[in-house]
């Protein structure tokens, strides 16, 4: 009996050993970084006018600093502050990437911001902790509460002693992969990643959530891509079906918002093919994209006391809120639903070369869009972008050029509409069959990054901030340099500069940033309406392209292991474009051009601004 337990025992042991565990595997990595960030102006010369309390000014006679407005996503009069000449915020964020090992074959990754939305303190949003902005408390709401939580930051400070929380945690990405036979499948929300991301493809800065197949063939791989839905893209349920209204006796009203399944509208197809090619010093690759929109329409029904509604079956259906069919199919509040058909074909080409030495790294983006608009003018445009930066390594030290590009739009004849049917608007106004300005359909800061720093704060100066409130650079045109030099193992120094422009002669009214101003009472624009959102009249173009220069100073210091430290300092000289562009407040100085005159003084001074930010980042 003994012996026979022996046996046993010893049988179960070998089995146990030669039995493949069955149990997955779990990892995780992830980030906190601790930010303070200063920003001022160095005399009394803003943006949006000069700081002379003798002046009429803004909002009591100040011009205050502008600066960025997270709920509008645009630069705003007084937006950093309302009287003072500088402004300051600390924030943090920590990001989680957690990592599942289901067999050899499949994976689960994800990206879990902890900090995803803040909920306490006198920073936070509408309807939160004891000074809850909109929703209640004495408090106004703070401008970046919108662009803090889609970024994923925590603001600085909150209320001492309250136990409310911090943060909410946030989903950001999570996403499965499938190694197969014939190639690995992709499913879920993840980065969307190829070339240089100048244009529309960084990893930190666009998602995708299309199912992908990509197959490697030696130093090939080939890359399929296709969304099998369309969520009206932009908004959510933008179409509206019928509700009770109150306003018509007996009748339905189309009011509420349709369910997120309605496909009316919507793209028929968007999908990716590439291609790329990785050996030694060089990868280089090429992807085309293809969207189409077939039979899609907008239709303003917001105001139906100035809008005909239209009749029948139309009225469910005719106020699609996806981006695209608002570009070039929607008429406003005027006019009957202009049904089209978009396509939009997308080009990327980059390469990337490193031999240990010199490097160089391109990439360069077409779009070619194409619209049909039945019984209207048909629209087209090509826009394109590019990417080029190149440099050498010598010891310690490298330096870096690049040029950056991306078209803008073509105002001629003072006036840009790509809804009006039939080339001139209500007014009687020509307008352009072309649409010129480069379609980011994604993000651009990570790309630039290196180089500047105020100018994206600023939005590239003509607000082209995505969806987080990161400058994306529309309409952009800039040359850059880069020093780095390594004083030792764990420390680095740099020095960038950067000179910028518009792309385009053509893009801009003269007047056309108003900051947040209403056009209704003070320094009134006369070519756009009063609330300062829609352009009534032709308006002649901004006669200077110049943005300005930035120069920066910064170090990376690792302290200790996963212990990093990050300083920047950056000096901005505002450029003459901003004279024109942007209304001046500080004064009832107008300049007339073509007999009109403009709330703009182009012979007025800008004085520099400077930023500060350091930030301490703990990786793990």
């Amino acid at each position: 009996m003994k012996r026979a337990s022996i046996v046993l025992s010893v049988s179960l042991l070998l089995a146990a050993i030669a039995i493949p565990a069955c149990g997955w595997e779990f990892s995780l990595t992830g980030e906190m970084e601790v930010r303070y960030r200063y920003f001022a102006r160095t005399g009394g010369a803003d943006l949006f006018g000069v700081a002379n309390p003798s002046a009429h000014g803004y909002n009591d006679g100040a011009i205050g600093l502008a600066g960025y407005y997270g709920g509008a996503n645009q630069v705003y009069a007084q937006g950093f502050s309302a009287k003072g000449a500088d402004a300051a915020v600390n924030d943090y964020r920590i990001w989680l990437y957690p990592e599942f090992r289901i067999n050899n074959a499949i994976r689960l990754r994800g990206e879990y911001w902890v900090t995803g939305g803040n909920v306490r303190g006198s920073y936070d949003g509408p309807g939160y902790g004891p000074y809850g902005g909109i929703a209640g408390g004495p408090y106004p709401t703070n401008p970046w509460y919108v662009n803090r939580g889609q970024q994923g930051w925590y603001q600085n400070p909150a209320p001492t002693g309250l136990k409310n929380g911090m943060g909410t945690g946030l989903w950001e990405k999570f996403w499965l992969t499938a190694q197969t036979p014939w190639g690995l499948i992709v499913l879920g929300r993840r980065g969307l990643e190829f070339g240089l991301g100048w244009s529309m493809a960084h990893e930190s800065d666009s998602d995708a959530e299309m199912v992908g197949l990509i197959v490697p063939y030696g130093s090939l791989k080939f890359l399929l891509f296709q969304q099998l839905y369309d969520n009206n893209w932009i908004n959510p349920n933008g179409s509206q079906v019928l509700a009770p209204s109150a306003s018509i006796t007996g009748g339905m009203f189309p009011a509420a918002l349709a369910a997120p399944t309605d496909q009316n509208g919507t793209r028929d197809m968007n999908g990716a093919w590439a291609i790329t090619y990785r050996s030694g010093d060089l990868d280089t690759g090429t992807c085309a994209r293809y969207v189409f929109y077939r039979n899609v329409h907008c239709y303003s029904i917001a105001n139906p006391g100035v809008a005909p509604v239209p009749a029948g079956p139309n009225r469910a259906d005719d106020a699609s809120n996806s981006i695209v069919p608002f570009l070039f199919s929607g008429t406003g509040l005027s006019g009957a639903p202009t049904y089209s058909d978009v396509n939009i074909w997308q080009q990327i080409y980059y390469t990337r070369y490193f031999n240990g030495r010199f490097f160089f790294n391109g990439e360069y983006v077409m779009n070619v869009a194409e619209v049909a608009r039945k019984g209207g003018r048909p629209i087209s445009g090509w826009q394109d972008a590019w990417m080029i930066e190149l440099g050498a390594i010598c010891g310690p030290a490298k330096l870096s050029l690049a040029n950056f590009y991306k078209s803008g739009h073509d105002r001629r004849g003072g006036y840009l509409n790509t809804t009006a049917p039939l080339g001139r608007t209500a007014t009687g106004i020509f307008v352009m069959d072309r649409y010129n300005e480069f379609m980011v359909f994604g993000g651009s800061n990570e790309a630039i990054k290196p180089y500047n720093f105020l100018m994206g704060i600023y939005g590239g100066g003509n607000n082209g901030y995505d969806a987080r409130g990161l400058a994306w650079y529309t309409d952009f045109l800039a040359y850059a340099t880069r020093l780095d030099y390594a004083v030792a193992a764990n420390l680095n120094v740099f020095g960038t500069f950067i000179y910028a422009t518009r792309a385009s002669n053509t893009s801009t009214a003269i007047g056309q940033n108003r900051g947040g101003v209403s056009n209704a009472m003070y320094r009134v624009h006369p070519g756009f309406n009063s609330a300062g959102t829609v352009q009534t009249a032709a308006v002649p173009n901004v006669p200077d392209n110049y943005l300005g220069w930035e120069a920066n100073l910064g170090a990376d210091w690792k302290l200790l292991e996963g212990l990093n430290l990050h300083c920047l300092f950056a000096f901005w000289q505002p450029g003459d474009w901003f004279k024109w562009a942007y209304v001046d407040y500080s004064d009832a100085t107008t300049t007339v051009v073509g007999g009109t005159a403009y709330p703009v003084n182009p012979h007025r001074g800008i004085d520099p601004l400077v930023g500060f930010q350091t930030s301490v980042v703990v990786g793990f």
